[in-house]
């Protein structure tokens, strides 16, 4: 993909990405898994705002819970 990009464009590899939308994104190449944080953007928030002392919530989302693919054998949630 780069050498077909770099034919085309001046391109300069800078790497993997580490910064994206303002998450921090960590790879794990052997569980093949990528881990997405918003940790630094939250701190800048809160900063700007003088409310980084203030008591946080939990997530309504299991942090256990693993998001994976949706397979065509599968059944489709119902549209209505």
């Amino acid at each position: 993909m780069k050498l077909a990009i770099s034919k085309r464009f001046k391109i300069n590899d800078l790497g993997n990405v580490k910064f994206f939308l303002s998450m921090l994104m960590e790879w794990d190449c052997e569980k093949r898994a990528i881990h997405l944080s918003q940790d630094a953007y939250l701190v800048r928030v809160l900063t700007r705002f003088p409310i980084e002392n203030c008591k946080g919530y939990l997530t309504p989302l299991d942090p256990k819970c693993k998001l994976h693919n949706h397979l065509e054998e599968e059944e489709a949630a119902d549209k209505t």
